[in-house]
């Protein structure tokens, strides 16, 4: 009986709608509706920027 409520609790994985509540409350000034509302395709720009700025640290911090 424990290990079928281990498994089922494995299955579940991440609580993405948790994950998404948290990482949201970080981004001042929009709502969380407003947030989810956005697609992949709106995220691009702030994933390519902060993608950049990783780069740009490690080049600076290797030279």
């Amino acid at each position: 009986m424990l290990k079928d409520q281990n498994k089922s609790q494995h299955k579940a994985g991440v609580n993405w709608k948790k994950v998404r509540h948290y990482f949201f409350c970080c981004i001042p000034f929009f709502s969380n509706e407003f947030l989810e509302s956005l697609t992949f395709w709106d995220w691009l720009p702030l994933i390519i920027s902060i993608a950049s700025l990783i780069a740009s640290i490690a080049a600076y911090c290797k030279h």
